[in-house]
């Protein structure tokens, strides 16, 4: 089982395990208003991925700033995404849909995994 960093520390605070002050952002604006009600001079912004080396690629900085910790927010989520898009159009497997066109495709899929 793989989960985030996030999630983890959601389950030691149920047991009363001490965790460092932090919150979820999904969008930079998010990360922002986070970094705010943390009052703290520095702000470790993490992307949350299932990788290993996510110091090393560059998945985790240090912002000294609420505008600063919204701004690598922006750019990490910008290149993410982009680096998933590549990896996703590489896949055989994966089925494109385009929300207008497809619709019709979209609902026989929906049907087929839910079991109609």
């Amino acid at each position: 089982m793989k989960i985030h960093e996030y999630q983890s520390k959601e389950i030691l605070r149920k047991f009363n395990v001490a965790v460092p002050r932090g919150g979820v952002a999904f969008t930079a604006q998010e990360a922002y208003e986070i970094a705010k009600v943390l009052e703290t001079p520095k702000i470790v912004v993490k992307a949350q991925i299932h990788a290993g080396g996510r110091g090393k690629g560059g998945g985790v900085k240090l912002a000294n700033s609420p505008e600063e910790a919204k701004e690598i927010a922006y750019k990490r989520t910008k290149e993410y995404a982009k680096r998933q898009m590549t990896w996703f159009k590489k896949d055989s497997e994966i089925q494109w849909f385009h929300p207008h066109r497809d619709s019709e495709r979209i609902e026989q899929t929906i049907d087929y995994f839910i079991g109609y």
